[in-house]
């Protein structure tokens, strides 16, 4: 998700370390959202290094209110991925997402849904310093705009547990408030709209991590 011109909320968990192989995370999808705008959409995704994949859903007729799975593979972006059927989960579905290197293929990258390998990296790849597990939103009305349009996205919680990460030795790990850092942010940011100009809510309502577990919710 492109961090630049967008009218958009974000709750980034990322992890400290470096040389890491994969990311996985237990997703309860929300039990309910709504979206103002066409081109509105949510996404829940792991990000290795380049690479974003997850789940998705938009305010358009091809969603129909449901969610599927999606790959940026910005390195391999003139490699086409097909993504099936456009709605393969809805509200409240619980689905697991796990990214990865695979050092027993090559060093391939996989995207596996529910234990279903999706995705598969043409090229291979080391070990990843910018690893996170990202939800977020963004809005199709011009961030440009002053002031700003109302905020028009909001879900109920979307709750992503038994999130671990994938150590330089090839073991899975427990993400915790160690290992890791939340971030809660907006975007246009605070330097170009201020806190009082900024249409509510300002940014996501996040749980704290706790226990490989974090929710967070729009209302």
């Amino acid at each position: 998700m492109v961090l630049i011109k967008e009218y958009a909320k974000f709750v980034r968990v990322e992890l400290k370390k470096r040389n890491v192989k994969g990311l996985r995370a237990h997703l309860t999808l929300p039990a309910g959202k709504s979206m103002a705008h066409e081109g509105d959409f949510i996404n829940f995704y792991c990000g290795l290094g380049p690479f974003e994949c997850g789940i998705s859903t938009k305010q358009s007729d091809f969603f129909a209110g449901g969610w599927h799975w999606f790959v940026n593979a910005a390195p391999e972006s003139n490699e086409p991925v097909d993504m099936k059927a456009p709605v393969q989960y809805q509200d409240g579905d619980t689905i697991d997402i796990c990214l990865m290197i695979d050092s027993r293929d090559q060093n391939r990258i996989k995207f596996m849904v529910n234990g279903v390998i999706v995705y598969r990296s043409k090229m291979s790849y080391p070990g990843q310093k910018n690893v996170r597990l990202v939800i977020a939103c963004a809005q199709a009305t011009p961030e440009s705009d002053r002031p700003l349009a109302p905020w028009g996205i909001f879900h109920s919680p979307v709750v992503a547990t038994r999130m671990q990460y994938k150590n330089c030795l090839n073991i899975w790990r427990n993400v915790n408030r160690i290992n890791s850092t939340c971030r809660n942010f907006r975007l246009p940011g605070p330097e170009l709209v201020s806190g009082k100009d900024c249409p509510q809510p300002e940014v996501y309502s996040v749980s704290p991590l706790a226990k490989n577990t974090i929710s967070a919710w729009l209302e």
